[in-house]
């Protein structure tokens, strides 16, 4: 009953976002929230996001990408732009291959690369939070 009630209060109640804090895993933060009256630690994953501006379409959607429809910086124009989300250990691992793929001279331009990842967390989250 106890374990019942501290999961359901978890999922019904806002979370007060105290801290988050990296861990040795890349990607992976330590959230510390208080729920209720309680203090929980629970692990967040946060993904590498960027923006890829393309000149050609690309076909369908992929699983680590999607079109989206954004105001680029300097009011630069929308041609295909597609959201990459893309676990950070991946991206890390496959960067050099990641950099020439987006070097090509059908990419107009790539945004947001070196947002840190605890701002992308802080900027999603807020400071309140609930469960959807």
């Amino acid at each position: 009953g106890f374990l019942r009630k501290t999961a359901r209060s978890m999922m019904d109640m806002p979370w007060q976002i105290v801290q988050i804090m990296e861990t040795s895993h890349p990607g992976q933060f330590k959230l510390w929230a208080l729920i209720g009256a309680d203090l929980h630690a629970i692990k967040l994953n946060v993904p590498r996001t960027f923006y890829v501006n393309q000149k050609t379409p690309k076909d369908g959607e992929g699983a680590m990408w999607k079109k989206v429809h954004k105001t680029l910086p300097r009011s630069h124009p929308v041609f295909n732009l597609y959201q990459y989300s893309v676990p950070e250990d991946i991206y890390i691992k496959h960067i050099n291959d990641i950099t020439a793929d987006l070097s090509s001279p059908d990419i107009e331009g790539v945004y947001e690369t070196q947002v840190p990842l605890e701002f992308r967390a802080l900027v999603k989250l807020g400071c309140l939070a609930t469960v959807n």
